[in-house]
């Protein structure tokens, strides 16, 4: 389910999805990159960050390409939890971090928030939309606190790409009178990659969607749909991003969890 945020945090949150999933701690799980940060809040079956070992509760996630750090359920079970998906040029700003300090990183919040209470209400509300204004009112707080910086270049440039699959740095430029290579140091400045990069992930996203929906698509149809310039690339962001071709890793058995987060499953 995903869910709209409220008018008054726009700038800063692009949505909710609210999930029930079945989790198995004998398993591994690798994310890979969606193009907006995530904001994890799990009040059933917290995860284990397999190289420090720390359970966390309250996770912040920037991924820019395949993970190194793995996660692992606690316990086997039904996990629930939300995913608060951020917008990318602001969301750094909203908790006071560096973009060099999160990047292809995942790291936990719990010291910005009333955890115990926060994660104990989430856990006893059953309706939906009430569990998103718990969430909503504590990222107000924190916002009011940090006071974040807009971009409007940067969320000009961010949102044209997700929105078009396309960018063009020319006509931004001339639209904020302002030179293409300043356009590119501000977008690596907010979001740590460039706006190069960072079509990629949203143009690879959007690929496997189709082919997970459809795994008889035409590769030509997905070629043209996500403006890639011809097979070898659209095979090399694959290989990029999930270490496999699509025919290895769209198969009957999938190797993933797709949400609105795509979870590379590692035994």
């Amino acid at each position: 389910m995903l869910i709209k945020p409220d008018d008054r945090l726009s700038d800063y949150v692009k949505g909710f999805g609210i999930y029930t999933t079945k989790a198995s701690s004998e398993n591994y799980y690798r994310p890979l990159p969606i193009g907006l940060p995530e904001l994890f809040f799990l009040y059933t079956l917290p995860t284990k960050n397999v190289i420090t070992g720390k359970i966390n509760r309250i996770i912040l996630a920037w991924d820019t390409k395949i993970m190194k750090v793995k996660l692992q359920p606690v316990s086997n079970g039904i996990s629930e939890f939300i995913s608060t998906f951020l917008c990318p040029d602001t969301a750094f700003d909203i908790f006071n971090l560096s973009v060099s300090e999160l990047s292809n990183n995942n790291i936990s919040l719990e010291h910005m928030f009333n955890t115990n209470i926060l994660i104990s209400e989430l856990k006893e509300t059953t309706e939906p939309l009430k569990k998103v204004s718990l969430i909503e009112k504590e990222l107000d707080i924190i916002i009011n606190k940090n006071n974040p910086t807009i971009d409007m270049i940067v969320k000009e440039a961010v949102n044209e790409i997700i929105e078009n699959n396309t960018f063009n740095v020319t006509e931004l430029s001339e639209r904020f009178n302002c030179s293409v290579k300043t356009i590119r140091r501000r977008f690596i400045q907010k979001l740590g990659i460039t706006p190069k990069d960072y079509m990629r992930i949203i143009r690879f996203n959007r690929a496997f969607r189709i082919l997970d929906k459809n795994p008889d698509t035409d590769w030509f149809d997905i070629i043209t749909t996500c403006n890639y310039h011809d097979k070898s690339h659209f095979v090399k962001d694959f290989k990029y991003f999930t270490n496999k071709t699509p025919e290895q890793l769209i198969t009957k058995e999938k190797d993933y969890l797709l949400m609105d987060r795509i979870y590379l499953r590692i035994n």
